[in-house]
C-alpha cells in the first residue's frame, strides 16, 4: 500500500477531540450563544480519544491493527450508504497487520454491516434517550493484533457493551454502544462511519449526517490549548447561520493532498462547539485561510475564506 492511501485511511478516523468537547453542556436558550461548562466523559473513553489523537499526530505511517480492505466492507454495505454520490471517496481502512514484535494505537471502533465506525461524542445521562432500535451485544473482541478475520465479525468492536442505533440519525452513519460505569450509571458512546463513504460538499455531512444547520441551540468556542470554552463575543445567530450555510455549500477538500504539514505548520487555529436540540455536540475545527473541519475528519475539510469566516474565526481568537 503507498504512503497516500494509507494517510486516507487514517484521516478518516482523525484526530480525536482531546479536550473538554466531550463534557456536558448548561442550560442555554434556543439558538443563543453563552458560556458553557464542561466535564470530562469516563475515563475509558478520553483514554481511546488520547491514543487517536497520537495516531494522527503520527501521520500516514499509522494503522489500525488488521482492519478490513475496502473489498470487504463492500460486500455487506452499511444501511443507505451503498448509493453514494459521486464525489471525494473516503476510503476504509486497508491497513496490514503489525509486525512482530510492534503493537499499533487502537482507535475505539466497532463494525457493523462492512462498514467501521470510530469513536466520537461520549458521555452519561443526558445522551440516554438518544439510544434507539437495539442491534446486538458488542464483546470488545478486537485488539491490536486481531486480523482482517477478526474484523469480518459483525459487531467486532474494541469496546463491550450493547449497541443501538441513534435516534434522528443515519443507522449508515452514527451507532451508540451503552455499559455501565460501575457506579450504577450508564455511559453512552457515539462511533460513526467517517470511512467507506463518497462526500462532495459540505452538505454531505454537516446536514445530511449531523443535521447542524436549523437544529442547534447554542454554541462556544475554544481556542487550541484552552481547557475551557469561552463566550461567542459580538457574534448573533444570524452570523452563524451564514456561516453553516456556507460550510454546507463548499466542497470537501482532502488537504493533506496539498499540504502533509497542515497540521504542523503553524496555523492558528480555534474550535467552534455547536450544542443541537437533541444534546449532541458537534465539534468544529477551523484554521485560518478558511479552512472548517468536523473535529472527527482529520484531513478532511471544507474552505470558505472571506468576511463571514474572517469574523466567525476571530470571534472564537477573542478578536
Amino acid at each position: 500500500m503507498n504512503e497516500q492511501t494509507l494517510a486516507r485511511a487514517i484521516g478518516s478516523a482523525g484526530e480525536r477531540f482531546a479536550d473538554a468537547s466531550e463534557g456536558s453542556r448548561s442550560p442555554a436558550g434556543k439558538r443563543g450563544v453563552r458560556r458553557a461548562l464542561w466535564a470530562y466523559a469516563a475515563a475509558c473513553a478520553l483514554l481511546g480519544i488520547f491514543a487517536a489523537q497520537r495516531l494522527l499526530s503520527q501521520g500516514p505511517q499509522a494503522v489500525i491493527a488488521g482492519a478490513p480492505s475496502p473489498a470487504a466492507a463492500e460486500q455487506t454495505a452499511a444501511p443507505e450508504q451503498t448509493a453514494a454520490p459521486a464525489g471525494l471517496y473516503i476510503p476504509a481502512p486497508e491497513l496490514q497487520e503489525p509486525e512482530p514484535g510492534t503493537a499499533a494505537d487502537m482507535i475505539g471502533l466497532v463494525v457493523y454491516r462492512g462498514g467501521i465506525y470510530t469513536q466520537a461524542q461520549s458521555g452519561g445521562a443526558e445522551l440516554l434517550p438518544l439510544a434507539g432500535e437495539y442491534i446486538g451485544h458488542a464483546r470488545g473482541s478486537l485488539s491490536e493484533w486481531s486480523t482482517q478475520d477478526d474484523y469480518a465479525v459483525e459487531l467486532a468492536s474494541t469496546y463491550e457493551g450493547e449497541v443501538y442505533t441513534v435516534r434522528g440519525y443515519d443507522p449508515g452513519f452514527r451507532l451508540c454502544i451503552v455499559w455501565a460505569d460501575g457506579t450504577g450509571g450508564q455511559l453512552v458512546q457515539f462511533l460513526e462511519r467517517l470511512s467507506g463513504i463518497s462526500v462532495n460538499t459540505g452538505a454531505d455531512v454537516f446536514d445530511e449526517r449531523l443535521r447542524l444547520p436549523g437544529h442547534w441551540e447554542s454554541a462556544v468556542c475554544q481556542r487550541a490549548g484552552d481547557r475551557e470554552p469561552g463566550e461567542l463575543s459580538a457574534v448573533d445567530a444570524g452570523l452563524l447561520d451564514a456561516f453553516l450555510a456556507e460550510v454546507c455549500a463548499a466542497g470537501f477538500q482532502y488537504v493533506y493532498e496539498s499540504n502533509r504539514d497542515f497540521y504542523t505548520s503553524g496555523l492558528a487555529e480555534a474550535r467552534l462547539l455547536f450544542y443541537l436540540e437533541d444534546g449532541v455536540c458537534v465539534p468544529l475545527r477551523l484554521f485560518e485561510g478558511g479552512y472548517v473541519g468536523y473535529a472527527y475528519m482529520g484531513w478532511y475539510f471544507v474552505k470558505i475564506p472571506g468576511e463571514t469566516f474572517d469574523a466567525v474565526f476571530a470571534a472564537c481568537l477573542g478578536g
